[in-house]
């Protein structure tokens, strides 16, 4: 899915939408802040909510998972369903939101929580192992799993990596495939994620693109990413590796609608800048051309690719790719990726940004910046875009 950086549990404060309740001598402080969505349509969604409750007295925090619905485009969340009760000061055990599109969601990272009724209600599936990714192509659902032992957790080791598959909406997941190359993944990486890493695209029923980061493999310096294409659901893979043109540590991945792959790779991150270049593959990732990039001297660098970081990348069409991420703008290509503008938040220049986006068609789009609780959606291809904040409350 990505590399990953742990997502501080102070962003749960960040929240402007705060409320205080007194009981007796004891003050109880309660924020809400949004953390993934998912949308069906442009008006009609679900959003993952973390209520923080704090006593003045214990300087305790209490946190709880919700998954609430929206059918006003993400202006209001309500009807939430309960996910679990935990102690703020642990790691979030599932952070991003998926569904399947007819009926099933699965809410995940490291752990499991699914429904198969729309949402209404929702279990949670204990699995050896930790959840890195979900990948859903109607009922077809791919799910990549860590198999980190204690050991590797405490150490930041690597965890190998194994891929379940269900053809029933994640009812049943009854193949298990072995991966290719090195299947391995930091175990920090497991964690809640700020910037991108795509670890598999789905590109229909049977195939799929499969990608690890360079630093697995060592091959950090090459400008290549190690990547493997299957055609027969992972029964075999054929390496297809992502050419960058600069010396990439992560990537993130798009599939248009006629089956073109656009891929952002991105460098060091470095004081709010990261060295980016766009390239793009029609076979399948046989062959790759390069849209643009940055030369690997920041300093020779220009343009909106190299201001913030990778963290979230949509192309609704063949010539409309949209890329942003922490302390970015939405930067905005309709040429396929060959130049790029950008259009700006005025909240998320000092460490904020939007770092989910999903299209509907090649005109209406929506995004999160999931510190502020902003919602951003467009209606004209990208070109302009609204900005709000979404009602948790």
């Amino acid at each position: 899915m990505r590399f990953r950086i742990p997502v501080s549990l102070a962003l749960v404060a960040v929240t402007l939408l705060a409320t205080t309740a007194s009981a007796g001598a004891t003050t109880r402080s309660t924020q809400r802040r949004l953390t993934s969505i998912w949308f069906s349509t442009p008006t009609d969604g679900y959003g993952a909510v973390i209520r923080s409750t704090t006593s003045a007295t214990s300087n305790s925090a209490t946190c709880t998972d919700f998954i609430g619905r929206t059918t006003d485009g993400g202006h209001h969340f309500s009807d939430f369903s309960t996910i679990r009760t935990w102690n703020c000061t642990n790691v979030e055990d599932a952070t991003t939101l998926i569904f399947d599109g007819v009926g099933d969601g699965f809410f995940y990272g490291p752990n499991l929580y699914e429904t198969h009724n729309n949402g209404a209600t929702w279990t949670h599936v204990a699995t050896p192992g930790q959840i890195v990714t979900i990948a859903p192509a109607g009922r077809s659902v791919w799910m990549i799993k860590a198999m980190c032992t204690p050991k590797d957790l405490a150490g930041d080791l690597l965890c190998p990596l194994r891929m379940l598959q269900s053809l029933d909406g994640g009812r049943t997941w009854p193949v298990t495939r072995i991966l290719p190359g090195h299947s391995y993944v930091r175990a920090d990486s497991i964690n809640p994620s700020a910037l991108g890493q795509t670890l598999l695209a789905r590109l229909g029923a049977q195939r799929a693109m499969y990608s690890i980061e360079p630093f697995i493999a060592g091959s950090i310096r090459s400008g290549r990413i190690p990547t493997w294409v299957t055609s027969d659901a992972g029964r075999s893979w054929i390496r297809h590796d992502i050419v960058c043109a600069i010396p990439a540590m992560t990537d993130m991945l798009a599939v248009t609608p006629s089956g073109t792959v656009i891929a952002a790779c991105a460098g060091e991150a470095s004081a709010g800048s990261q060295e980016k270049s766009v390239v793009r593959s029609t076979n399948e990732g046989l062959t790759w051309t390069t849209m643009s990039q940055c030369p690997p001297r920041l300093s020779s660098c220009r343009g909106p690719l190299i201001i913030g970081y990778l963290g979230a990348l949509a192309a609704p069409s063949d010539s409309l790719v949209v890329e942003s991420g922490l302390r970015s703008g939405l930067n905005v290509s309709h040429d396929g990726g060959h130049s790029w503008s950008s259009t700006y938040g005025t909240t998320w220049n000092n460490g904020d940004g939007v770092t989910s986006l999903q299209f509907f068609n090649s005109q209406r789009g929506v995004g999160m910046a999931s510190s502020s609780n902003l919602i951003v959606d467009t209606v004209d291809g990208a070109t302009r875009w609204t900005t709000f904040r979404a009602g948790v409350g």
